[in-house]
Parts: C-alpha cells; sequence; structure tokens
C-alpha cells in the first residue's frame, strides 16, 4: 500500500487577503504524528502525519490567533493529539472530542453542539440521549440540521 498522502499544501503561499486581528480557524484536524499519537485500529482511513507544528506554521503566516481543532475519526477515541495541540496554544486553541456514548460525566468536560445533515440527525441525538440516560450531570446540547 502506498503512503498516504498529505492533506495539506507543503509550501503555502500568503494571501493577498489580511486577516483581522483575532481571525479564528474554525474547524481543523491534526494528525499524528502517529508514532507519538497512534491511528486508532478500526480508523475509517490512514492520513498522512499532519502535526500541530504543520497547522502553527500555517497559523502564524495567515495571522490566525485562535482556533477549534476537531477529533478526528482516524484516532478514535484518544483524543490526546487534539488536547497536545491545544495545551501548546495556551488558551488560544479550543477543541471538539469525540466520546463514547459510554463517557462519564466527570471523564466527559465538554459540551455538545450537533451540527450534522437532516438524514443522520435522529442517530446524533440518539447517542447523545443514550449518554444523557446514564450520566447525573447532562450533556447539554442543541440539534441543528441541514438538507
Amino acid at each position: 500500500m502506498a503512503d498516504p498522502l498529505p492533506s495539506f499544501l507543503a509550501s503555502p503561499s500568503r494571501p493577498k487577503l489580511k486577516l483581522p486581528p483575532g481571525a479564528c480557524d474554525a474547524h481543523v484536524h491534526v494528525f499524528g504524528p502517529h508514532k507519538v499519537f497512534p491511528f486508532a485500529e478500526n480508523r475509517p482511513f490512514t492520513p498522512a502525519d499532519a502535526p500541530k507544528e504543520k497547522l502553527f506554521a500555517l497559523h502564524a503566516m495567515l495571522g490566525i490567533r485562535h482556533c477549534v481543532i476537531v477529533q478526528s475519526t482516524c484516532h478514535g477515541f484518544d483524543n490526546r493529539v487534539v488536547a497536545d495541540a491545544i495545551a501548546a496554544k495556551k488558551g488560544d486553541y479550543c477543541g471538539v472530542a469525540l466520546l463514547p456514548a459510554t463517557v462519564e460525566a466527570a471523564e466527559r468536560g465538554v459540551d455538545v453542539l450537533l451540527l450534522v445533515p437532516e438524514e443522520r440527525a435522529a442517530e446524533a441525538v440518539q447517542v447523545i440521549e443514550a449518554a444523557n440516560a446514564r450520566l447525573e450531570d447532562k450533556i447539554p446540547y442543541e440539534s441543528v440540521t441541514f438538507p
């Protein structure tokens, strides 16, 4: 099997548009490095490593200060890659964790906004409600669908 192709440009060019101060990148993924943050055994795909350092360099070049790092299914429920990147930015970045429905309230520490295609909304809400049935502190959520 061939090595996966990178999901980023190795040498991006600086755009002519200058972003406003405090600009936020609202959805990114960090992949690996897989030797430090292994990919899940049952992952749906295997990406090339795209570590936090590549993301930080891109954001520095673009003038992006804040970011939301979203856990990728290739890392499964092991959210360490997201937590590591967030910690490195000391409050300027936040993240979205991927959690199994069996997670306990003490492990959670996240709120959830479900933004899902209409045909998957019922399934997504069922996952949250199944978790809430077992939790003393309910997961606050809002379901937003789009066609």
